[in-house]
């Protein structure tokens, strides 16, 4: 049977290239919301489109995005203590601004302040701006106890990084994203930084027994859905859920950045 391959248009193009040009830091300042898991997913979704990547662990404390051996991370210390080591970050920089390639950086959350605060004195958004990059800030906030500080970081990022477009990530596996018994798009919060908003994930809330079980299986094993698909290790069934959640995340994806 012929198969009639999908034209893409002009915008399409246009935003498959600025991906392939694309640096993604994700960052918020509260531990244990995801945020790893959440480079890992951004890092396999621009992996999944052939486009030449390169994925950075900066975290000096725990160092999870590095084990993702698939996804061939590199850790590059930019702490030195409780203060920003200059060399090391200046090591970071250089990459980003020569080298033709997509970018994810995943910072941890104890650097999460004095990283903001040198990237805002040095004008490193700006400077990665001016030549030729397509920046983008990628947030966290998760259900229950962690909803106040995960606001609080997000506030943080749309105050300190005015003209950063910002991906919000709605981690729904410590339960649904509430602010006062508001839905985060019914908030005052939601409603006057929309403009500053790309778009906004859903890691959905799923049973917890099949879909929350696989997840947290394929995470403790460090593993990218691709290794997953031919592991071993995880049954049919289990593949397939995870390929649901792949799917899901990946076509989020894709309507955030129009491709």
């Amino acid at each position: 049977m012929l198969k009639i391959k999908k034209k893409q248009n002009r915008g399409e193009n246009n935003s498959m290239e600025k991906l392939s040009s694309s640096v993604h830091f994700t960052l918020q300042g509260k531990g244990g919301a995801g945020k790893t898991f959440i480079s890992t997913l951004i890092a396999q979704w621009i992996r999944d489109k052939s486009i030449d990547l390169k994925c950075y662990d900066t975290d000096n404390v725990n160092a999870t995005f590095e084990q993702y051996q698939d996804l061939k991370v590199e850790h590059i210390g930019i702490m030195d203590g409780n203060k920003i080591n200059e060399r090391g970050f200046d090591d970071l920089m250089e990459a980003l601004l020569t080298q033709n390639r997509s970018f994810v950086i995943d910072n941890g959350a104890s650097s999460f302040a004095p990283l903001n605060n040198y990237m805002i004195e040095n004008g490193v958004m700006e400077m990665l701006k001016e030549q030729g990059k397509d920046v983008y800030i990628h947030t966290v906030l998760t259900g229950a106890q962690g909803i106040q500080d995960t606001a609080q970081g997000f506030k943080s990022l749309i105050n300190n990084f005015n003209d950063v477009p910002i991906v919000v990530w709605k981690n729904e596996y410590f339960g649904k994203i509430e602010i006062d018994g508001k839905t985060f798009e019914d908030t005052k919060l939601y409603r006057s930084n929309t403009e500053k908003i790309k778009g906004m994930v859903t890691i959905a809330q799923r049973n917890r027994d099949t879909f929350i079980r696989d997840l947290e299986e394929m995470v403790k094993k460090k593993l990218t859905f691709n290794q997953v698909k031919s592991s071993t290790a995880f049954k049919m069934m289990e593949k397939q859920r995870l390929n649901i959640v792949k799917k899901d995340i990946f076509t989020q994806l894709d309507e955030v950045f129009g491709v």
